[in-house]
């Protein structure tokens, strides 16, 4: 599973990084290669942030996701980046018996 999370920055309201995020979101459900991409929100407290989950059986899938983004919204790299902070983890499930 990757996890990515996303801080909302000074001037963005919510509606704006929900539309932003359900549009990467639905790149990636298109690309076919993942078996789930969800997105949340945490409403509680001050960190205003986002949560992008996305699970896939082929790892390769992972670089390509950026750049099946990238492709479909080649302005994204020359625009001002609206997020106050981005990170990607990588989960892997650990079996317990």
């Amino acid at each position: 599973m990757v996890m990515m999370d996303f801080g909302m920055g000074p001037d963005m309201t919510p509606n704006e990084g929900i539309e932003f995020l359900s549009d990467w979101v639905r790149s990636i459900r298109a690309n076919g290669s993942f078996s789930s991409a969800r997105l949340f929100m945490h409403e509680w407290g001050s960190n205003r942030i986002f949560f992008l989950l996305t699970e896939t059986n082929d790892w390769n899938a992972i670089a390509s996701m950026s750049e099946d983004f990238y492709a479909q919204h080649p302005e994204f790299m020359d625009e001002p980046f609206m997020f106050s902070s981005h990170s990607d983890e990588i989960l892997a499930e650990i079996p317990v018996q």
